[in-house]
């Protein structure tokens, strides 16, 4: 992780992370579920949330080989803030559900719309698979 420790993140890691969660956020995300959030994230061991971010950044390739070899149907529930790159992922062979008016942590910001977006999907896969969900 040497490329990490001279990134501005590295020396002040909770005030960045505390930026960060608020930059991802959707627009109308309730504050006291933002603060929450970013006081979390923030309160993680710098040395380990930026390997895990160092990992989530660059393991891409390997995750969609692996989906490929798996040869499964996907799925990505993705929210519209930012705008999803829809045509990657169709791409990539994976099927897009984008959750409108949330940003990145949509399964809090909007746990109804998202629960009934995923059950809709499971019922799909197994409606697919001949079984019941």
């Amino acid at each position: 992780m040497p490329y990490l420790r001279s990134a501005p993140i590295w020396y002040g890691f909770a005030a960045a992370t505390r930026a960060f969660v608020r930059r991802i956020a959707g627009t109308g995300a309730d504050p006291g579920l933002v603060d929450w959030v970013a006081d979390d994230m923030a309160a993680a061991p710098p040395q380990i949330a930026l390997d895990a971010m160092k990992h989530s950044m660059t393991n891409e390739r390997a995750a969609i080989a692996g989906l490929r070899e798996a040869a499964v149907p996907a799925v990505a529930i993705n929210p519209d803030q930012p705008a999803t790159d829809v045509e990657s992922l169709v791409r990539n062979g994976i099927a897009p559900v984008c959750l409108p008016a949330v940003g990145h942590f949509l399964m809090l910001e909007d746990p109804v719309g998202f629960n009934r977006v995923l059950d809709a999907t499971i019922e799909q896969f197994a409606a697919r698979q001949g079984v019941d969900p």
